[in-house]
């Protein structure tokens, strides 16, 4: 205080550049902030390489993963995928792409693509069973690998729309019998083959299935 009287005072307060100075810090302090020791110290190592965290779970956690994974499906839409993944790896395999349940490739829409054609030209497969075998691969590849190889697919939405449209377009195959065949079936059977009941219920069978079919 004793150089306040070298201070300038203005409108807002005394300048700063007449205030006194004060040692905030230590001169060895203040040595290594200047040669850049301090932070050298406290910076790593440009090179290395972090160490990842990893946190071992029980097997017993693991194995109860499994199970609800089995539990989300039931036993037939399980069989269903199972039977869908073995063709798809069959598939990966005839493209030279060798996999397994824990080592799947990375999959493109493409090879979708041409996995859902070879369902329908080679094995003949049926609309809606190669939507099943989609879905089967979708869930191998949802379970083992984290992510699902569907999404965002702008292409294979169309080809199976195609697929559906094309097989629709089939000739429905000949019916076993003609409608004279029918009618004579029904006349043989309301003149009394087995009992009243029993020709009744087999000519509604008869004409019924005839209709549907």
């Amino acid at each position: 205080m004793g150089n306040s009287g070298n201070m300038v005072r203005t409108a807002h307060g005394y300048s700063a550049e007449t205030l006194p100075f004060v040692e905030t810090i230590s001169p060895q302090l203040r040595k290594n902030i200047i040669s850049d020791d301090e932070v050298q110290a406290l910076a790593p190592h440009a090179n290395a390489i972090p160490t990842p965290c990893l946190h071992p779970f029980d097997d017993g956690l693991n194995l109860k993963i499994d199970e609800l994974w089995d539990a989300s499906l039931s036993e037939s839409t399980r069989l269903t995928y199972k039977s869908a993944f073995k063709c798809f790896r069959t598939f990966l395999v005839m493209n030279g792409q060798p996999c397994s349940e824990v080592n799947l490739p990375y999959v493109k829409e493409d090879l979708l693509v041409y996995f859902v054609t070879y369902c329908q030209k080679t094995l003949n497969l049926k609309h809606q069973t190669i939507k099943l075998y989609l879905a089967g691969v979708r869930h191998y590849y949802i379970r083992f690998l984290g992510y699902d190889p569907m999404a965002n697919a702008i292409r294979l939405p169309v080809i199976l729309r195609g697929i559906k449209k094309s097989q629709n377009n089939v000739v429905q195959e000949r019916l076993p019998i003609t409608s004279s065949i029918l009618n004579k079936l029904c006349a043989l059977l309301s003149k009394g083959i087995f009992s009243p009941v029993l020709d009744l219920m087999f000519q509604c069978a008869f004409k019924l299935h005839f209709r549907f079919s």
